[in-house]
Parts: C-alpha cells; structure tokens; sequence
C-alpha cells in the first residue's frame, strides 16, 4: 500500500482553535475601529441606524465566513484564497490576485496599521519630525521577525495582542457605559442622512469587519480544520461583533451622535 509523502516544508496542523480564534480576532480588530466609529456615525442619521449598521456588518461578514468555511473545510490549503480561485478559475485569475495581493492588498494594510502605531506612539514620546515614519518601519521590522522566527513565536505574540486590543477595548467601553456624566452640548452639523450617506457608512463598517478571510490561510494549520475551521469563523465573528457594538454603544453614551461624529479620535 502506497503511503503519502509529507514534505518538511508542508504547513502541519499546529494551531488549536483558540490559537486561531486570536489570529483572526487580531487581524479584524486592528486599525478600524480605532479610526471608522466617527465617519461612521457622521453617516447613520440616528443612533438607532448606527447600532443597526454596525450589527448588520456582523451579519454580513458571518454570512461570508460561513461561505469561506465550506471552501476551507472542502479544499484545505494554504493558499487560502489564491488556491480557490486557482481551483475555480484557472492559474491566470490565482496569478494576478497573488501579485495584487503582494503588491497593493496586504501591504497597504501593513502600512495603514504601522502608520497608525506610529501616529498613536508619537502621542506619547516622539522621535523628530518624521516620529510616525520611524515608528511604522520599526513596527514593520519587528512583527515580520517575530513571524519569520517560527509559528509558535507568532500564535504566541498575536494571542498577548489580541487579549490587549480586546481587554481595551471592553474596559473602555465598560467605563464609558457604566460612568456617570453629561454629554457634550449636541450640534447638528456634521451628520448625514439619506441612502448614499448609509453607503457610505456600509463601506467603512465592512471595511472594519474586514480580515475574517484570512482564516483560509489558516486551514492546512488548524488542528482537525474540517471540523474546527467553523468554528474558529464564528467564534471570531460574534466575539468581534459584540465587541464593535459595545464600543459604539459606551461613545454614543458618553459623546452622543453628534459629538461621536465630529470627534477626530
């Protein structure tokens, strides 16, 4: 009976559910939400739209992760979405989404993010004229080291990570909804209504939830991924759900729309 070659350079199933919960988890809740709430709100028309936007985003990107779940439960790979277009579409579509995907998609948001580092980080203690600059770079340097190190080094790295982004996030928003306080004198300007104003704040919402796909990538990683891989895309969704409405919920407490709008931060 013939056995299966397994190549050293074969990604192995190394990553528990939980390890994955946090990758993805990170991955989501990264520049977004510290950025989008206040364009967003500009954009609702009323608290009630907000909140409903922000839930509908969930259920948007729940809808596709079920999607991504049976094609990574079906086809386990590595390549996430290069091997499904591969697969669907031919070499040629697989071969450009890699180049786009290099050149454009993934950097472009490994600048966005370090560049967010490096504005907040100058808040505190800067380095010259180009402080965000520097710290972007170092940020760069220092995560694709940690990843380069070994998958162990980085699941650890994004599990510490994650719990600091969630536990922040959640102590904040827990502050904001149980203190005692005014809101801000309320000002009109600045607030939107209508259909084209709900696209808008559509666009950014998903643009928030974006980086659930990435669970593909994961597949051939997670341990038992045809059974767990679901999970792993739920748990991560509803946890990031929940906590994108929190955040909303303790700013339209403490700031009211109109403020939440007109904030920069």
């Amino acid at each position: 009976m013939q056995g299966i070659y397994v190549s050293d350079a074969d990604p192995r199933e190394t990553l528990t559910v939980a390890d994955a919960v946090a990758i993805i988890v990170g991955i989501v809740v990264g520049v977004g939400i510290f950025k989008t709430p206040s364009i967003v709100a500009s954009s609702s028309g009323s608290e009630g739209m907000l909140l409903f936007v922000w839930l509908l985003g969930g259920v948007i990107s729940l809808l596709g992760a079920l999607c991504y779940a049976e094609l990574a439960t079906t086809y386990p790979h590595a390549g996430g979405d290069y091997h499904y277009l591969t697969r669907a579409f031919g070499h040629t579509s697989g071969f450009l989404f890699a180049w786009a995907r290099m050149t454009v998609i993934q950097t472009g948001s490994i600048a966005m993010a370090a560049f967010l580092i490096g504005d907040y980080a100058s808040e505190i203690f800067r380095l010259g004229a180009f402080s965000s600059s520097w710290y972007a770079a170092l940020a760069v340097v220092l995560f694709t080291a940690v990843n380069i190190a070994g998958i162990r080094q980085g699941k650890w790295t994004q599990r510490l990570l994650a719990s600091g982004i969630l536990f922040g996030l959640l102590a904040a928003s827990a502050l904001g909804i149980l203190a005692a306080g005014p809101r801000p004198p309320a000002s009109g300007g600045g607030i939107v209504s209508g259909g084209q104003a709900l696209g808008t704040a559509m666009i950014f919402v998903l643009l928030t939830y974006g980086g659930w796909n990435e669970a593909s990538f994961l597949s051939a990683e997670v341990r038992k991924g045809r059974l767990n891989l679901l999970k792993v895309l739920l748990c991560s969704l509803v946890t990031v759900t929940g906590v994108y409405l929190l955040v909303n919920v303790a700013l339209l407490k403490r700031l009211g729309l109109p403020a939440m709008a007109a904030s920069g931060a």
